[in-house]
């Protein structure tokens, strides 16, 4: 025996087709990235044979060196550099696709960070001295320093950071 009813009433249809909307752009917006994803691994993955090709044929003409005019040296030199950074490039492409995908596993191990150093003094003081700048690193206090972590992750970090600031150095 009700004696009152209490009440409201909205039409939520415009509501709900703006989420239906949304869900969909958003799942649109997932495959695109999926799809930018997969394109990334596999062209990295497809230039990395010639890159790989071109890198050894420098390799190549370095150990014939004697045979080679001061042009032809510095050449060979450029080809090598070139190689060499865009096989970094095509490494960084490859982790963003994999970070993206959850496939990068950080590994835990132990290492001395003058074995990373040396590697990362070399490769930028290569750049410095093509820009004509010097490259001065001191790692002198932490050099037989052990560390627990992921090695090749640190010297990539390391290699943007020196490369990094080898690139936006200014010349005088």
């Amino acid at each position: 025996k009700a004696i009152r009813l209490v009440g409201a009433h909205s039409d939520i249809s415009a509501m709900k087709m703006v989420q239906e909307k949304l869900t969909l752009e958003k799942n649109q917006a997932e495959k695109a990235n999926q799809a930018k994803t997969e394109f990334l691994a596999h062209m990295s993955h497809e230039i990395r044979t010639p890159l790989t090709a071109i890198s050894g044929i420098a390799e190549i003409f370095t150990k014939k060196r004697q045979n080679l005019d001061d042009r032809q040296k510095q050449l060979v030199h450029t080809l090598l550099s070139s190689a060499s950074s865009l096989k970094d490039l095509v490494n960084d492409l490859l982790d963003f696709s994999r970070i993206e995908s959850g496939e990068v596993e950080i590994v835990q191990e132990g290492f001395t960070l003058d074995d990373v150093f040396e590697g990362i003094v070399s490769i930028a003081s290569l750049k410095a001295s093509e820009k004509g700048i010097s490259f001065v690193f001191d790692y002198n206090d932490v050099k037989q320093l052990s560390i627990l972590g992921d090695k090749i992750r640190l010297r990539q970090i390391l290699i943007n950071l020196a490369g990094n600031a080898v690139k936006f150095a200014a010349v005088s």
